[in-house]
């Protein structure tokens, strides 16, 4: 009772930090303006909400080309686009102009500039649009009135259910509820994982709907393990099928990761009719963009959906940047991400970490096969993978001592913390004290397995030490997303003196 009581308690407390530290000045950093598809998607789910008809911001040129040969050109009206005077309705959509574009001045915070709307927008599916534009002010009844302020609500309460599902998820792959909280602490203190949770981005309603599947997939496995009653286990395929559905219906990405549900329940010999459970409502729900579109313009949604199919593709590298560090305007070089990225490839090769792999192999793939690669809000859906592979990696550490693995803890996000939550706050680096720690993470990598194995009281200060160790990082990382917040874009130098 009293552990139920500790998880309980933590977890509420990860989650209340999370919310915090993700909310700080979240209107106006990251910049608001780099990225506009997190207007668009929220402009988008308003449209429908408004009228029933998708209207949005589109850099496709083949809307405007279309518009120019029929000659149709709209107005801003509220949330669509007017021609005559006539606002669009779904009930008479078919006997309406389309495309039909539009050009309003808008400014995102970097002055006026001239923005492209166009209508029917079927360049992403509805239902993270929707997601999306849930917490948008009813003040707000046009596309300029929209503010930053409203723009990313949704995205945090997105960030504090992803949190709890990481937690769920890491707790029921190792059956360790300790690994579950470390997971949610990290998710809630790492920087660059806070951050990039703000945005208004699709990825960001992929991730929680991503997790649910996962975790009920892994519920019902494990009540087929103990041959319990069917009724309750296809509920619980029923669902995950749901919710992978609505991960097609937010991006098109999501059809890799109803593969990845659909990869893991054959490795689990699910069988014919229990995976038919999955995938009957799975397709269902995921086709329903492709009825959508066909439905609003048949030949339009035809011609942008090959023109999606022939994005640039500038290469498999664009993966290696964004493995090292968030490439987007002003982000800072944060080691945990670098680290998250490796520690997916360290986790144990234990058939219980399967879930991890297959997800993981399916993410890498979509943006690769999708050219996400050339974006990297694509790889948000690794994150919660990233913040459990980092809690099963200091976990392991805690058990077992490993030289390499102890140096790779200092190297990425030993420094990482207190370069961002420590080094910065000076007015001259630490390096004597950088120096130090180099040298004790040195010794304990050396002679930390040899002291392990000659004491069972050495074993239980070794853990509580690592223990401690994370514990400050995790403080540091709070004070780093501060320092991070207060000093936007002007941050110390991270160099090599003799390079430019």
């Amino acid at each position: 009772m009293k552990n139920k009581v500790l998880i309980v308690l933590l977890l509420l407390a990860s989650l209340k930090l999370g919310f915090y530290l993700r909310s700080i000045g979240y209107s106006v950093i990251p910049d608001p303006f780099i990225i506009l598809d997190e207007h668009t998607n929220v402009w988008h789910g308003l449209s429908i909400r408004s009228s029933g008809v998708p209207a949005a911001w589109s850099i496709l040129p083949f809307y405007a080309r279309e518009a120019k040969s029929m000659g149709t050109g709209g107005n801003i009206d509220g949330f669509n686009l007017s021609v005559d005077g006539k606002k669009p309705r779904l009930s008479d959509y078919s006997s309406f102009p389309k495309p039909v574009v539009g050009v309003s001045e808008l400014n995102y915070g970097r002055g006026l500039s001239h923005t492209q709307f166009v209508q029917p927008y079927i360049d992403h599916p509805p239902f993270g649009a929707l997601i999306l534009s849930l917490f948008v002010s009813k003040e707000a009844k046009t596309f300029k009135d929209v503010s930053d302020y409203d723009l990313r609500r949704a995205s945090l309460y997105l960030g504090t259910i992803t949190q709890f599902l990481i937690f769920v998820l890491a707790t029921l792959l190792t059956e360790k509820w300790v690994v579950g909280i470390i997971a949610s602490f990290i998710y809630a203190t790492v920087p660059s994982y806070v951050l990039m949770s703000r945005y208004a981005l699709l990825e960001n309603v992929m991730s929680p709907l991503f997790l649910l599947s996962i975790i009920l997939l892994l519920l019902a496995r494990g009540r087929l393990k103990r041959k319990d009653s069917d009724r309750l286990t296809f509920l619980l395929i029923l669902i995950a099928g749901i919710a992978g559905g609505l991960v097609a219906l937010t991006k098109i990405a999501g059809w890799f990761l109803i593969l990845a549900d659909v990869i893991l329940m054959l490795v689990w010999k699910f069988g014919f009719r229990r995976i038919s459970v999955y995938v009957v409502p799975a397709f269902l729900i995921g086709s329903l963009y492709f009825v959508w579109g066909f439905y609003l313009s048949p030949k339009l949604f035809l011609d942008l959906f090959l023109t999606q199919a022939s994005r640039d593709f500038i290469g498999s590298i664009n993966f290696l940047v964004t493995s090292w560090k968030v490439s987007i305007f002003n982000f800072p070089v944060d080691g945990w991400w670098t680290g998250g990225f490796l520690s997916l490839f360290m986790i144990p090769r234990e058939k219980r970490y399967l879930p991890i792999f297959v997800s993981v192999l399916m993410v890498l793939m979509s943006a690769l096969f999708l050219v996400g690669s050339n974006y990297p809000w694509y790889f948000i859906p690794l994150i919660p993978f990233m913040a459990i592979s980092v809690a099963i990696f200091f976990y392991n550490i805690s058990l077992k001592p490993d030289p390499l693995h102890i140096l790779f803890a200092f190297f990425f996000f030993v420094s990482s913390s207190f370069y961002w939550g420590y080094g910065v706050f000076q007015k001259l680096q630490p390096f004597l004290l950088y120096r130090l720690l180099f040298l004790m993470f040195v010794v304990l990598g050396v002679f930390g397995p040899f002291i392990y194995n000659r004491s069972g009281i050495l074993r239980k200060v070794w853990s509580f030490g690592i223990f401690f160790l994370l514990l400050i990082l995790l403080i540091l990382n709070r004070r780093s997303i501060f320092f991070i917040l207060e000093h936007w874009g002007k941050y110390p130098l991270i160099y090599t003196p003799g390079t430019f």
